[in-house]
């Protein structure tokens, strides 16, 4: 899509909103990172993962991912190295919590349904 088109849709603004809504940095450099795709297949797939995220986060009044600290230069040291600081354990150890609690959520609302 020709950039006049996306300043004229105001696309920037729309992707700080966005990533301002992100629980994590990861999201938020996600947000930052999408660009429109002229793919229909490609389009349809997003529509409709926004649609069950929408969809999921209306019935169970909340987002289900948790806030948590972008882990990914503690996990790509991780297997190279003696040890990782506890800062860097914890961290990683939130991650998890997140990612286990963010399932349990969808798996309870997939059941409630």
């Amino acid at each position: 899509m020709e950039d006049r088109v996306l300043k004229k849709l105001e696309y920037d603004a729309i992707l700080r909103r966005l990533a301002d809504n992100a629980n994590s940095g990861l999201g938020k450099e996600a947000a930052d990172g999408l660009k429109p795709d002229d793919n229909f297949e490609r389009t349809q797939a997003a529509l409709e993962q926004t649609a069950q995220a929408e969809s999921a986060v209306g019935r169970l009044g909340r987002n289900p991912v948790d806030a948590f600290t972008d882990v990914r230069t503690a996990a790509k040291r991780a297997p190279g190295t003696a040890a990782l600081s506890q800062k860097e354990l914890l961290q990683i150890a939130r991650a998890m919590r997140a990612g286990r609690l963010c399932k349990e959520s969808l798996q309870k609302e997939e059941v409630g349904r």
